[in-house]
């Protein structure tokens, strides 16, 4: 009968625990944010984390109040080894009488571009603009569910209720976090796209 060396015995168990366990990776910003007047956006704030849709999202402030512009739930998606620094870039800028966002979120071979535009007069929000990769979006829609395990399927647009959004942009990514779970337990569609 063959046998093994003790050490060689003894490692095992740690061979097989270290292959059997991936580091948790989690990632996380609310965005770039540009304010004046009392109106501003944010762009390209986002959440990843291991075993997890991956977020990406943006808002709006008027009236002492935040909104999405856009939520992106995105799955198939495994971060580890994705870097912030090399998965997100992104802008901001609030004007007299424009505000605008470009963001970008690279995820596995994916590049996911998101632009919001918006007029401002009298430090009242006008006309609106999402687009999605080259894709301009209907006014209203803003919560888009993407899988990556179909790449010839863009975002799919999913109609929800607009939740209350902190104004503080520090408390947002926990804020859309704390949002989706809300959002898949009242929702049957949203729970199976999650678990699928």
């Amino acid at each position: 009968m063959r046998t093994l060396p003790l050490l060689a015995l003894l490692a095992f168990p740690l061979l097989v625990a270290t292959a059997c366990t991936q580091p948790h990776q989690v990632s996380r910003s609310g965005g770039q944010s540009s304010e004046s007047g009392g109106v501003g956006v944010t762009g390209g704030g986002f959440l990843v984390e291991s075993g997890r849709p991956t977020l990406f999202y943006g808002t709006l402030l008027e009236d002492g109040r935040r909104t999405f512009t856009y939520l992106l739930l995105v799955r198939g998606f495994a971060p580890e080894g994705w870097s912030q620094e090399q998965g997100v870039d992104g802008s901001s800028t609030a004007s007299g009488d424009e505000l605008a966002t470009d963001s970008t979120l690279r995820v596995d071979d994916r590049t996911l571009q998101a632009s919001f535009r918006a007029t401002v007069r009298d430090g009242k929000v006008g006309e609106r603009r999402l687009t999605l990769g080259t894709q301009a979006v209907p006014q209203g829609q803003w919560l888009f569910l993407l899988d990556l395990a179909q790449p010839a399927q863009g975002p799919r647009p999913h109609a929800a209720e607009m939740p209350e959004l902190p104004v503080d942009i520090e408390e947002l990514a926990d804020s859309t976090e704390a949002y989706v779970d809300r959002l898949a337990a009242q929702d049957a569609q949203i729970a199976a796209f999650l678990d699928g």
